[in-house]
């Protein structure tokens, strides 16, 4: 569970330990869900996230500079 200094998730405000809810409207339960939605995000859109970190949700705005 590490964040790769000077990375995408750094920049986009990910943090360790941070597990996602939801991804561009996208509910993510499981591993799985995730790597199903990550592909089809668009390179270069603003697209938002929710994780919850430390028991509270955070919402974060993320650029992927590629699908994923």
């Amino acid at each position: 569970e590490a964040v790769a200094a000077g990375g995408a998730a750094e920049a986009a405000g990910l943090k360790p330990g941070d597990r996602f809810t939801r991804l561009d409207g996208r509910w993510i339960e499981t591993v799985d869900d995730l790597q199903v939605a990550t592909p089809a995000l668009p390179a270069g859109a603003t697209v938002t996230a929710a994780v919850v970190r430390d028991g509270s949700e955070v919402e974060l705005t993320l650029t992927p500079r590629r699908g994923l």
